[in-house]
C-alpha cells in the first residue's frame, strides 16, 4: 500500500522502474550489451542488491548469533601480502622504468636477432 491508502499494482512499479530507466539510458539501447546477462533491464540487479541486504542485514546475524566468530588473521595477512604483491606488479608493469626496459630489450633483440639474419 502507498501512503494514501491504495494499493501499487507491481506492473505499475516494473512500468515505473523501466521507464525510468530508460529516461537514464536514453532513447537508444545499446544492442551489443542488451544481450549480457543483467544488462537488459535493472529489476534483476535490484533484485540481487535486495537479496544481499537483506542477508546481511537480517538473515547473517540471526545465523551468526549463538556462535563464535571466525579466526581470520592468519588469512588476512596472507591476503594482504598477496594483494602488496600484486599491487608491485602492476605498478612495476605501468612504470616509466618497466617501459624503458621494454624499449631497450627490444632494440637490443632487433639487433641481435635480426641483423644477424639480414645479411
Amino acid at each position: 500500500m502507498n501512503g494514501r491508502g491504495r494499493t501499487v499494482k507491481m506492473s505499475t512499479l516494473t512500468y515505473l522502474l523501466e521507464g525510468n530507466h530508460k529516461l537514464v539510458r536514453g532513447p537508444e539501447i545499446d544492442k551489443m550489451v542488451n544481450d549480457w546477462f543483467l544488462m537488459s533491464n535493472p529489476a534483476t540487479m535490484l533484485f540481487i542488491v535486495a537479496c544481499y541486504l537483506l542477508f546481511v542485514l537480517k538473515v547473517g546475524p540471526k545465523l551468526m548469533a549463538s556462535r563464535k566468530p571466525f579466526n581470520l588473521q592468519v588469512l588476512m595477512v596472507v591476503y594482504n601480502f598477496a594483494m602488496v604483491l600484486v599491487s608491485l606488479y602492476i605498478s612495476l608493469l605501468v612504470s616509466p622504468v618497466q617501459q624503458l626496459w621494454t624499449i631497450v630489450s627490444f632494440c637490443v633483440f632487433r639487433e641481435i636477432f635480426c641483423m644477424r639474419y639480414a645479411k
